[in-house]
């Protein structure tokens, strides 16, 4: 399990209870009023809640967070120290800093009325018991800034997406950070080659991964090997059996993870044996490029396994990495959740198959001595105010209501209007597509091109892939070409065919037919692969 990436010394957040904003007294963030600014608080500055709203924060850690209330938290907090006591030398301060956030943005709302609790989730057990405790309590909205490097397949399943199903079919908004693991992953097919080791893309048949010259002279490495066979019922095991290897540029072994999966462990069981589809290797290692070798133990994968390495580590660098489309750990890559990427972080998580993350915002924090730190849990926890925003005003949004406000607070009028007078097109969020390249749109060639659209594209439009099919981009609004067609509702899109240009609801009138392709602005913050 990690969190998004921030340093132990200053990564907070905490579970507070209170029922209307407070007076700020501290805050650890020097730029609070500019991530005010950009998320528009200022619009609900003198909004007042409908009822209160109840937030709950799960996270591995609250270290010092009683320090803080009455300061940087409301003085009435409630905290739930989970079924595992967590080591008090060890704890982490994530969720106190995500909690800060939380608070720091809502005071800029005074008549926004909630409660925050924090949640010791550290481990399944606290995390259940969290989450069985916000559904008998009836929580509204949860911000979970972490990811669990196993327990899930990168599909929505497994033992991790059930507990939080349980939260989700209550009810409950789920905002989740994508994380942090977009350039330390890697994701392939299951291919024995010689001597039953796994194919990986290196000259020697691994991932590589390279420790930079570091004051410390160590690299702290976490290598963790899944493979796509892990349960929705967290005591169901499997019997497919992957080890993980460690070794030097000269293919010397120096750490293995072999552990014997099984598909229960019985009584008397030895040392040895594991239920789950995982084995973790952790390592000090000096400066230099090193090999995660994987071994076949078993004969029974099939072509639809896949296997997936993860490291972290500081001044590491991995080598060999994912599809920069698929990278999303459990559970931000559960359809009922909402997951929030970092904008402004090559590192933040992303699947183009599931199309997420939903939202991605500027995740930047800077602290009192002028240090900037980025990640999807900032921006997960910017998003979770917005989310109690939307519910305090309108108690009966559920998940898709609270998407759409959020989106709505994404796009460059505020509002979701597809309006933007020269501005620069919508985000991603509210078109609800994204690139297809890294990071960049790839120019594509239409398998059939309506007459109407050769115009458009001789004057200077480009064909794009994207995850929701063609689209014909333009550098201006589509709406304002003179094509006919006028935009009467915000989510109108301008479509063009072998009949010429129509205009569609973007939200109620489904996928386009084959041959039809929506003409859109390009997207701000986005840009074409070159070509």
């Amino acid at each position: 399990m990690s969190s998004s990436f921030l340093p132990k010394s200053i990564a907070a957040a905490l579970l507070i209870t209170f029922v209307s904003s407070f007076a700020l007294g501290s805050t650890p963030f020097k730029n609070l009023d500019e991530v005010a600014q950009r998320l528009r608080l200022a619009t609900y500055a003198q909004s007042a809640s409908q009822r209160t709203v109840k937030i709950a924060i799960l996270d591995n850690g609250f270290h010092n967070y009683a320090k803080e209330l009455g300061q940087s938290l409301p003085a009435t907090t409630v905290f739930h120290a989970g079924p595992v006591p967590v080591d008090a030398k060890t704890e982490e301060s994530h969720g106190l800093f995500m909690a800060q956030i939380v608070s720091g943005l809502l005071a800029k709302t005074p008549k926004i009325s909630y409660e925050l609790h924090l949640f010791s989730a550290f481990g399944y057990s606290n995390l259940k018991s969290a989450i069985d405790t916000a559904v008998s309590e009836k929580f509204d909205v949860v911000l979970y800034s972490q990811v669990w490097e196993y327990g899930g397949n990168g599909d929505g399943r497994g033992f991790i997406n059930a507990l939080v199903n349980h939260a989700t079919t209550a009810g409950m908004v789920w905002i989740n950070a994508a994380g942090n693991f977009g350039d330390t992953t890697y994701r392939a097919a299951i291919d024995r080659r010689l001597d039953d080791w796994a194919y990986l893309p290196s000259v020697n048949g691994g991932v590589r991964v390279r420790c930079f010259e570091n004051a410390q002279k160590v690299c702290r490495l976490r290598a963790v090997l899944t493979w796509n066979d892990f349960k929705d019922d967290s005591t169901v095991g499997t019997d497919k059996d992957l080890d993980l290897v460690l070794t030097d540029d000269a293919q010397k072994i120096l750490k293995t993870g072999g552990l014997q999966q099984v598909k229960s462990i019985p009584p008397q069981a030895s040392a040895g044996l594991s239920l789950y589809p995982r084995e973790i290797i952790e390592a000090e290692l000096n400066p230099g490029i090193y090999e995660l070798r994987v071994k076949i133990r078993s004969q029974n994968f099939s072509k639809t396994d896949e296997l997936r390495i993860v490291t972290s580590g500081d001044y590491l660098e991995q080598y060999e990495k994912s599809d920069v489309g698929e990278t999303l750990l459990a559970p931000a890559d559960n359809a009922n959740v909402i997951t929030i990427g970092a904008s402004d972080s090559e590192k933040s998580s992303a699947s183009r198959l599931l199309g997420k993350p939903e939202i991605s915002l500027d995740s930047k924090m800077t602290l009192a001595n002028g240090d900037n730190f980025k990640g999807s849990s900032n921006s997960a926890a910017m998003a979770a105010v917005l989310a109690v925003i939307a519910k305090a005003l309108d108690p009966s949004r559920d998940r898709a209501g609270v998407q759409a406000f959020l989106a709505g607070r994404n796009s460059p009028s505020g509002g979701g209007s597809t309006s933007n007078n020269g501005n620069g097109g919508l985000s991603l969020e509210a078109l609800q597509f994204r690139p297809t390249g890294p990071g960049c749109f790839r120019a594509a060639i239409l398998p059939v091109t309506p007459d109407a659209a050769r115009g458009v594209l001789m004057g200077g439009a480009v064909a794009v892939e994207t995850t929701s099919g063609y689209k014909i981009m333009t550098a201006t609004d589509p709406f304002a070409m003179g094509l006919g067609p006028q935009r009467k509702r915000a989510d109108d899109m301008l479509v063009v065919d072998a009949k010429g240009f129509t205009v569609r609801s973007r939200s109620t009138q489904g996928a386009l037919q084959a041959g039809a392709y929506e003409i859109v602005q390009k997207p701000r913050g986005t840009s074409y692969c070159q070509f």
